[in-house]
C-alpha cells in the first residue's frame, strides 16, 4: 500500500536510500562539503575528462573480437589545467569501416599527459577499454595501461557526498548533469539522446554510398553527444569545487 517515497511507513537499510528518502522527505538537498573537501585534495591536476563511444555488432568486423564484443570507434577528451578556468578539448570519431582501435590508441597517447588523473564518470567503462585498447595495440600498451592505473570516478563522490530531489533516484550523468547545471545538458535536447543511438547512427555513417553531406550530418551529431559527456563532466567538478568552497 506503499505509492510514496514520503510515506512514514518508506524505510531504507543503504545509506544513499536513506539519505534519499530524507531528501524527498525534508526538500532539502543533500551536500557532504567535508567530504567533497577532502576527496578533491586528493585528485591531481591537470584532469583529463574522458569519454569513449562504442560499438557492438554480432558479427565482428575486425580480428580478436568476439560476436557483439564492444570496441571503441570515438572518444572526447577536455583537459581542465585548474578548476574555473577554460579547458582544451580534443576529439576522435573514426569515419572509416577499418579497425579503429590504432588510431584511437594513438591519439589517446598524443594528448594525454603523464601526469594528472584522467576522470570518468563510471570510471569502469573507460578502464575497460583502455585496457583492451592495450591488448588490441601493443605499441601502445604501456602507456594506455598506465592511464588505466590513473582513473578517477566522480560519480562515486556524487554517490557518497551528493543527492538532489531531480536525480530521481538515480545517479546517471543524464539525472546529475540537468539537475546540477541546468537544461543545456539535457540529452533529450540532443539528436542522439544515449549510447545506442551513436552505434545506429555510426552504422550509417560507414556506408558506401552515404553522400557527403549527409556523413557530415551524422558526424557533427556523433561528435556532439559525446562531447557534451565531457564538457558536463567539467562543469560538474567545478560545480563540486565552488560548493565546497561555500561557508
Amino acid at each position: 500500500g506503499i505509492i510514496k517515497i514520503t510515506d512514514k511507513r518508506v524505510k531504507a537499510k543503504h545509506p544513499i536510500g536513506k539519505r534519499m528518502i530524507q531528501v524527498e522527505k525534508n526538500k532539502k538537498p543533500y551536500f557532504n562539503k567535508l567530504l567533497v573537501r577532502e576527496t578533491l585534495k586528493q585528485w591531481n591536476l591537470p584532469y583529463y575528462f574522458l569519454d569513449f563511444e562504442t560499438v557492438a555488432p554480432p558479427i565482428p568486423r575486425h580480428n580478436n573480437l568476439r560476436p557483439y564484443q564492444a570496441f571503441p570507434i570515438q572518444f572526447s577528451l577536455h583537459i581542465l589545467k585548474k578548476p574555473g578556468v577554460e579547458p582544451q578539448h580534443f576529439e576522435y570519431l573514426h569515419q572509416g569501416k577499418d579497425d579503429p582501435r590504432s588510431a584511437i590508441a594513438k591519439a589517446l597517447c598524443k594528448w594525454i599527459g603523464l601526469k594528472g588523473d584522467i576522470l570518468a564518470f563510471n570510471a569502469s567503462f573507460e578502464r575497460r577499454f583502455l585496457k583492451e585498447l592495450a591488448d588490441a595495440v601493443p605499441k601502445y600498451a604501456s602507456k594506455l595501461l598506465a592511464m588505466s592505473e590513473r582513473m578517477v570516478d566522480p560519480q562515486q563522490l556524487f554517490r557518497e557526498a551528493v543527492y538532489y530531489s531531480g536525480f530521481l533516484g538515480s545517479f546517471s550523468l543524464k539525472n546529475v548533469a540537468p539537475t546540477l547545471l541546468g537544461n543545456q545538458f539535457d540529452y533529450s535536447l540532443l539528436d542522439i539522446s544515449e549510447g545506442g543511438g551513436v552505434e545506429y547512427f555510426f552504422n550509417e555513417l560507414v556506408q558506401d554510398n552515404i553522400s557527403p553531406r549527409r556523413k557530415k550530418e551524422l558526424c557533427c551529431q556523433i561528435l556532439e553527444y559525446c562531447r557534451v559527456d565531457t564538457i558536463a563532466l567539467v562543469e560538474l567538478v567545478n560545480w563540486l569545487v565552488r560548493n565546497a568552497r561555500k561557508k
